[in-house]
């Protein structure tokens, strides 16, 4: 039984994208959503070389993924369906176990059989879109900051941050998920036992861990607090460098188009001829002759 609960999120994920593989058209040529034709020609341009030459207003991460995949596999809507269905079992499973932390065993069954159930949320699994991969590589983030809350080790969060840094690289809009995490991190400190520091672990031995309120917190005794969050954040750099390095050509046209020189000048030093100012004062001295 304990090993049924165990493997209960898995099998659920496994049994979505098996029924996706089975019952939904992804071997069709017709778009099963008007972004999917535009995300499978950048993928291609990645593939062929190209990337150098197009537009693209968002992180490069699952570009770069599809481009590797149509280079190993072919250029094919299928293979890039099917990485699709892929990260949508990663979200059910990932959110499967999250909602069982929080609200037990039946209700991460009935919450995940009321997601999948849906149509938007079904589309999304089979289209090929950023938005779904961004959410699923989050959501599993936020498991491995889970696991390490639960006294883990370190990996864990490392692996957590590294996974957020891949949400960011593949859609911007995962910066939506940033509050849960701060959220999380403040709860933990509130309930997390303080460490006590090397001299009061001398006159006290055997005690490890106690627990102190805010105020009696002295100098060397809460500096544990502070690690994770700075190991989170480098683990995000780390990714998001390692992304640059790998697809930095496309990088440079994400960013020239995103923040483009005489835009990010503008906004520090704004250029205000004596005609912009005439027209921006104009309106004050209208209501002032008037």
């Amino acid at each position: 039984m304990k090993t049924t609960r165990k493997y209960l999120a898995l099998l659920f994920a496994v049994a979505f994208a098996t029924a996706l593989i089975c019952l939904a058209p992804l071997r069709t040529a017709l778009e099963l959503n008007v972004c999917e034709g535009y995300e499978l020609m950048k993928g291609l341009l990645f593939s062929i070389g190209k990337a150098g030459a197009m537009w693209n207003d968002q992180p490069p991460f699952h570009t770069s993924l599809l481009g590797i995949l149509f280079r190993l596999f072919g250029p094919s809507a299928y293979v890039a369906r099917l990485l699709q269905v892929a990260f949508a079992a990663l979200l059910v499973w990932s959110l499967f176990k999250v909602m069982q932390e929080h609200s037990g065993l039946l209700g991460a069954a009935g919450g995940t059989i009321l997601l999948v159930s849906t149509p938007p949320f079904i589309q999304l699994s089979c289209a090929v879109m950023l938005e779904l991969p961004a959410m699923a590589l989050a959501i599993t983030s936020l498991l491995a900051w889970r696991r390490y809350v639960a006294g883990r080790s370190n990996l864990w969060l490392a692996a957590s941050g590294s996974l957020m840094g891949f949400a960011l690289q593949t859609k911007l809009t995962a910066a939506l998920f940033l509050p849960v995490f701060l959220m999380e991190y403040l709860v933990w400190c509130s309930k997390a036992p303080i460490r006590l520091s090397e001299d009061n672990a001398e006159r006290q031995p055997g005690a490890r861990f106690i627990n102190l309120k805010r105020q009696d917190v002295k100098s060397g005794i809460g500096r544990n607090l502070s690690r994770p969050p700075i190991i989170w954040l480098v683990s995000i750099l780390t990714v998001v460098g390692l992304v640059y390095w790998i697809s930095s050509e496309r990088w440079d046209v994400f960013g020239n188009r995103i923040f483009p020189p005489e835009r990010v000048l503008r906004m520090l030093i704004p250029v205000l001829t004596p005609a912009d100012c005439y027209m921006r004062l104009r309106p004050c001295f209208l209501l002032l002759l008037g």
